[in-house]
Order: structure tokens, then sequence, then C-alpha cells
């Protein structure tokens, strides 16, 4: 098994991927209904997660534990065709977060390289692996730019911040942005959606942008759950997020950890229109549990995402419907 404990330095990708196997093992009860139609693509005792969409909407991209060792694999949209490894690390690697880019091409985070996590790529049906990134903190949640020119990605310094940077698609010309984490680009390329910590009396999580040109940062949501994982729409209007309900305890460096698993931390999936300013997001799920790391298909109506709704964490997609209605109860109790 791998050394899970090298993936405690990226504490939100922890959460993501490993504590809601602690929490699941049994379906998920006493629900109310979702919003839009959801078709489950995934479904055994192995896990996937952390989706993402190839450039033609065709297959989902992920992370499972299926071959053995923790690595990125590949199904066709619908869950047909088979599941096909793309990376086969070792025992004591994790290959995570894969961002799917132009002409097979696919970005992730790797502790292949002495232990530390830093960007790789990888061209599907070539071989090699070419690393992007040597930070000496670590790098993770790479993200390709809609013309394949860009990555960015996030790399904390030496006391844990986070950071957002971009770099060329060859890992040349790395610069700092901003503070924040999980880097997703807009679809033309000018801004950055990402999540960042609020300071303050109450440490939370909300959903920022940030102009790269201009550096003008805009705060999207603002509400007492923690909001991340978000994810831009090729509408540029819609971006997608988890909404976090539930105590997020902190330890003196600022890692973000979960206080009791047997509290059934509900993470769920929300949708918000950047271009309405005051309005709330619209919840889409309503599962106890996890719904997680909603990422926007090439058309902009339909959401992967992963969910342990079914007794293990698995794949789903969603289509919202009319995503310009629905009520909002972010944040309400």
């Amino acid at each position: 098994m791998p050394n899970y404990s090298r993936v405690a330095v990226f504490s939100l990708s922890y959460v993501l991927l490993w504590a809601p196997l602690a929490a699941a093992g049994t379906a998920q009860t006493d629900q109310e209904p979702d919003i839009g139609q959801k078709t489950q693509v995934t479904s055994d005792k192995t896990f996937e997660t952390t989706p993402t969409w190839s450039r033609d909407g065709k297959y989902i991209v992920f992370v499972s534990d299926r071959f053995g060792g923790v690595g990125i694999c590949r199904v066709g949209r619908g869950g047909g065709g088979g599941i096909a490894a793309l990376t086969q690390p070792a025992a004591d690697e994790v290959d995570v977060f894969p961002d799917a880019g132009p002409e097979g091409q696919v970005a992730f985070a790797s502790n292949r390289s002495r232990g530390v996590f830093q960007v790789w790529s990888i061209s599907i049906g070539a071989r090699g692996l070419t690393q992007l990134t040597n930070a000496p903190y670590g790098a993770n949640y790479p993200a390709w730019s809609r013309d394949g020119k860009e990555l960015a990605y996030m790399a904390p310094d030496k006391n844990g911040k986070e950071f957002v940077w971009i770099m060329d698609a060859d890992g040349s010309n790395q610069r700092q942005l901003t503070d924040g984490t999980q880097p997703r680009w807009s679809p033309d390329g000018k801004r950055l959606v990402y999540s960042k910590m609020t300071q303050g009396k109450e440490k939370n999580r909300d959903i920022y942008t940030i102009e790269i040109e201009t550096n003008t940062i805009s705060q999207i949501t603002s509400e007492n759950t923690a909001e991340f994982s978000p994810d831009w729409g090729p509408d540029g209007k819609w971006i997608s997020y988890i909404a976090y309900k539930g105590k997020l305890g902190y330890l003196k460096n600022g890692k973000e950890v979960i206080n009791d698993l047997k509290s059934k931390p509900n993470y769920e999936i929300w949708i918000k229109n950047v271009e309405e300013t005051g309005k709330s997001g619209i919840q889409l799920t309503r599962s106890k549990g996890l719904n997680g790391w909603p990422r926007w298909a090439p058309s902009g109506t339909e959401l992967a995402f992963v969910s342990d709704r079914g007794g293990s964490l698995d794949l789903w997609t969603l289509v919202p419907g009319v995503i310009s209605k629905g009520p909002s109860t972010a944040g309400k109790e």
C-alpha cells in the first residue's frame, strides 16, 4: 500500500481522496432528491475519484486503485468500453489529480520524484512521462488552459501556505499569481477560479477569481460553509464547486483536518452564475456523505463527479437541467 502520510502536505487532497473511505461503507439513506439526472459510471469495490473529461467529451479520466497502485485511469463517458490504466505507479508511489489537455495529454501530480509531489504529464498512446515542476515544497492540482499552452497549479511555501502558479505547457516560465489552491481556467484563458483560505475569527474557504493580466481578484462565495474544488463551465458563466458543511479543525501550521469522521461530514455540489452578482448558488446534490470534485463536460450541459452514495467511492455524471432556476440554501441550517 502507498505511504499515505506523504500526501498530508496537501491536506485537502487527503480529505477528498482518503478520508471518505473511512466514513463510507454502507449506502447513504434519508436524502432529499438531487437536482438533475444522475448516471452511475462505475460500481465496484475499488475506489474512483477526481474525474476530469477528455477534450472531446468521450472519456472520463480519473484516479483509482483498481490496478493495484493509486494511478490514473480512463473510462468511456457512460462507463462502456472497459477501464484502462494510463499510469502504473510503483507500490510506494501515488498519481493523483489528473487534468486532460489537448492531443491526448494528461497532467497530474505524483510523488514518484523523491517522494515529493510534483506536476507531471503523459501523452496517451505514447511512452514516457515528463516532469514539469521541481518545486522545493511540492506542486499539485495541475489544470490545462483551454488552448493547451499553459498550466495552472498550486505550490506551497515552506510554511505550507498555498499559492497559485502558472507555467507554459513545457514547464518553463513558472510564475506565482496569488495565494490559493485548486486553480481552474476560464474558457477565454484570461482568468482563474480558485479556492482560498479566508482569514478572520472563523477560518473558512471561499471561491475567488483572478484576472491574470491585471491581477484583479473577485470573491465569488462568502457563505458559512467551506467552498472549494471549483471548475469553470465552457460557457464562461457557470462555476461548479463543493460546499462542505461540517466542522473543520485547524492545526497550528494551517493544515486542515477533519475533526471527527464519525460526524459524517457532508460534501455537496453547487453551481453558481458568476455574472449574476448578489445571487447565491444552486445546490445540485443532497446526499449525506461525499459528493465532490465536479467537473464540467466540454458540452457544458453535464458534470462528472464522485460520490459514496452507493456504498463505495464511484464516478457519476449529472445533467443539471435548467440551471438558471432553483432555490439556494447555502450556508443555512
